[in-house]
């Protein structure tokens, strides 16, 4: 890979840096929303779905770091 390609994946992976950011404070707070409900809505519908987007955000915050460690192994 050239210099200038390398420039570019070094953004890309930049750019990824901050998407990981964003959604760990996203899980973050949802996680915390979660927490701070009542025990009667945690069991509920809403804790439920809330608890189904806390699991997904870790997953896809994994898929990010798994790219992201495949493409610095580019080059």
């Amino acid at each position: 890979m050239n210099t200038q390609r390398r420039r570019i994946r070094d953004k890309v992976i930049e750019q990824i840096d901050i998407i990981i950011e964003t959604l760990t404070d996203l899980r973050d707070a949802e996680e915390e929303a979660y927490e701070n409900m009542p025990e009667n809505l945690q069991v509920g519908e809403r804790g439920q779905q809330n608890s189904e987007n806390v699991s997904a955000l870790y997953s896809i915050i994994y898929e990010f770091e798994t790219l992201k460690d495949e493409l610095e192994s580019v080059d």
